[in-house]
């Protein structure tokens, strides 16, 4: 069966319009508009990106689309991810769909505008993105390029503070040294070739 889409409701825009207010001040002033979408398919993932299970998409919508009365941008939620999840978690899936779109400026930092009088939108990439095999990280440890973004990524969130230690009660995260004792010692040594 195909993904069906149907329009999210006040739940959703409700929840956003105030993660706008709260985090994205710019897409507020800009009167950026934006359509939200449930996407459901009982068959399997709604969503992917690159091939990969998303919980939710952001597409910035083409110049022609917005003439013809389309929003600025649309963003797509895997109804069974919103479903299966906290509002606390819904509303960091918000939050991150919203950064990824910035406003166009001139010189001057006003906003730049098409020829409808609509924001002219970018899509922010995201900071750090990590992908690899698990058999690399098990046959190069920490000589294997997944591990170095992952220690990567970790050593810039712990220069901003974040706490990687588990919370009483969250059975979420792997424990650091549980995670550095079996890419360190369990990984087989691949200069052996």
């Amino acid at each position: 069966m195909p993904t069906i889409f149907s329009e999210c409701g006040s739940e959703v825009s409700d929840m956003a319009a105030k993660v706008m207010q709260k985090y994205h001040p710019d897409l507020v002033e800009a009167d950026v508009t934006i359509a939200y979408l449930f996407a459901d398919n009982p068959d399997g993932p709604a969503l992917k990106v690159g091939g990969y299970v998303a919980a939710a998409t952001v597409k910035i919508n083409s110049y022609a689309n917005r003439v013809e009365g389309m929003s600025d941008a649309t963003i797509k939620i895997s109804k069974s991810w919103w479903d299966e999840h906290s509002e606390e978690e819904q509303l960091a899936l918000i939050d991150h769909e919203l950064f990824h779109l910035a406003i166009k400026r001139d010189e001057a930092g006003g906003v730049v505008t098409d020829d409808i009088n609509r924001p002219k939108l970018k899509m922010r990439l995201h900071d750090w993105s990590i992908g690899g095999f698990d058999a690399i990280v098990k046959r190069h440890g920490f000589n294997a390029e997944e591990c170095k973004s992952i220690l990567g990524v970790r050593g810039k969130w712990i220069q901003d503070g974040f706490d990687f230690g588990e919370q009483p009660g969250d059975d979420r995260f792997v424990g650091d040294a549980d995670f550095f004792s079996k890419v360190g010692s369990n990984h087989k040594d691949a200069s052996s070739l």
